[in-house]
């Protein structure tokens, strides 16, 4: 059984293992969101050709464990391939807004934007730093715990990191892991592009 494993879901109760050819994950520190970038032949993977399309589930595995969960924002279909982009929940955090914070915990700060993105939190580490006066126009929500982060990590000289695990957000003190993947394949070539996407 291979190490590395992807899996597609269709409807809500329809999961398929893709043949991919080849396949990026990128996930970051700070400031981006964890991106999965993989490339399927046209009917490669199925008897009926795929469908991919914007929102659908994606989860990537790695010796059997979900190293990422994410949905597709970006379709194309290309010389006989679909070139498929996915982003985990962090994404959702690219969104902009004005707010100030004042004379708050760093991590009660954290809690209240996941809170008010309506995404699920995992563990929230609490962080023993109190946010004297922070103001923020029009920059994302992910810039804002950016530079709360920063500034409890200038007092207290740790590091902190929020990322995706299995569709839940968990900051945690920052563990040094780091994993690179890249596989590829033959390419069978078909004239024609087709293009499907939420993310502009």
């Amino acid at each position: 059984m291979s190490r590395y494993r992807l899996f597609w879901t269709w409807y809500p109760n329809d999961v398929y293992e893709l043949n991919y050819t080849e396949l990026r994950w990128y996930t970051y520190y700070r400031g981006q969101a964890g991106r999965l970038e993989f490339t399927c032949l046209w009917g490669d993977a199925f008897s009926v050709h795929p469908d991919f399309q914007p929102g659908q589930k994606v989860v990537f595995y790695c010796d059997g464990l979900p190293v990422f969960r994410g949905y597709i924002f970006d379709v194309r279909f290309y010389q006989g391939r679909y070139q498929v982009i996915c982003y985990d929940r962090t994404r959702y955090l690219l969104n902009r807004d004005s707010r100030i914070f004042y004379h708050q915990r760093a991590s009660d700060i954290v809690k209240n934007i996941l809170s008010c993105c309506g995404l699920p939190k995992g563990d929230i580490a609490e962080i023993p730093y109190t946010v004297p006066l922070l103001t923020f126009r029009g920059e994302t929500y992910l810039d804002m715990i950016g530079t709360v982060l920063n500034e409890a990590e200038k007092q207290l000289n740790l590091r902190y990191v929020l990322y995706d695990q299995s569709g839940f957000l968990y900051l945690t003190p920052l563990q040094q892991t780091g994993l690179n993947l890249k596989f590829t394949g033959e390419n069978a070539v078909i004239e024609g592009e087709r293009r499907v996407t939420i993310d502009e």
